[in-house]
């Protein structure tokens, strides 16, 4: 098995992971404590692990194939900010940074995470009066409709992975119905999200 077929079967394991969330400026966020105990116990299972590194001006994130020593470097290099005299500061940026890259490279999406927010994968500086000015002058978009009926899309998905694909409950998972479900229609953003958020909650409570 390649480094990258062990890296999509992290990427996919990954998709029925809770991810607790922090309360930020710009909303909920990841901590990165909070990937990496998610994260590096499922690249050991699959015998890769990763580390940080930098040259002059970009971090960069390596992952190593512990079998075959093959090195990766999946995800875009992140560009290092200016050094600062504040060395919270300078922390605070390097750790965004590394959450940047682990999100990216492991495809953890976080719902409201807004990629306007951020600056050359910084993270975004607070201004107050900017934000107060945006608040007032600034309608909310509406958002999409739902108009698929869910529950009906996850009986008919479960049923053609129970008879067509010939899996027992305990070989479905919340992937495997999301991806049946996404392949077969055509949704907007919200219907995605709605349908992933029915699909985790109601095979969940169904065990």
């Amino acid at each position: 098995m390649s480094i990258y077929d062990k890296i999509a079967d992290v990427q996919m394991e990954l998709l029925d992971e809770e991810f607790k969330t922090k309360r930020g400026y710009h909303g909920e966020y990841m901590g990165l404590e909070e990937l990496t105990c998610k994260i590096l116990p499922k690249c050991y299972k699959h015998g890769l692990f990763y580390y940080f590194t930098a040259n002059e001006t970009h971090l960069i994130l390596k992952i190593i194939d512990r079998e075959t020593k093959d090195v990766l470097s999946p995800a875009p290099h992140v560009r290092l900010p200016e050094l600062s005299k504040d060395m919270k500061v300078e922390g605070g940026n390097i750790t965004y940074m590394k959450r940047y890259l682990l999100m990216d490279t492991f495809q953890v999406i976080a719902e409201s995470f807004d990629p306007d927010d951020t600056k050359d994968g910084l993270p975004p500086q607070k201004n107050n009066d900017a934000s107060s000015a945006r608040k007032k002058n600034t309608k909310k978009e509406p958002s999409e409709t739902v108009n698929v009926d869910i529950p009906q899309l996850y009986k008919d998905a479960l049923k053609e992975l129970r008879t067509v694909k010939g899996l027992n409950d305990s070989e479905i998972t919340v992937s495997a119905i999301r991806k049946h479900i996404f392949k077969n229609g055509t949704f907007n953003q919200t219907e995605r999200d709605e349908i992933a958020r029915y699909v985790k909650t109601t095979w969940r409570l169904s065990k």
